[in-house]
């Protein structure tokens, strides 16, 4: 289940992510209030997918897998699509495979 987001990540989610990219230690912070990896991943996938041209509400797995690079950084290896599924699918978060 996705924790409770904020009213800028819910209602201004270009401005959300940009205070994420901005903001030393902001993705620090939202890992440790996601609890997981690949929901604080989901909820940066769910965010672009809400602010680009063709909203949408649900993320695809490779977005998901794209914001896991964002939220951990350079170093650490990408999981595959197929994990992202699985986890996102045990942490009860609904993705286009």
């Amino acid at each position: 289940m996705i924790p409770a987001r904020t009213v800028e990540e819910q209602e201004r989610p270009s401005e959300w992510l940009r205070a994420l990219r901005e903001t030393k230690g902001a993705y620090a912070d939202l890992l440790r209030e996601s609890g997981e990896v690949v929901v604080a991943a989901y909820r940066v996938a769910l965010a672009r997918c809400r602010a680009s041209e063709r909203s949408s509400t649900i993320p695809t797995a490779r977005e998901v897998r794209a914001a896991t690079r964002e939220v951990l950084g350079d170093t650490t290896p990408l999981p595959p699509v197929t994990a992202v599924v699985e986890d996102c699918a045990h942490a009860g978060l609904l993705v286009i495979a």
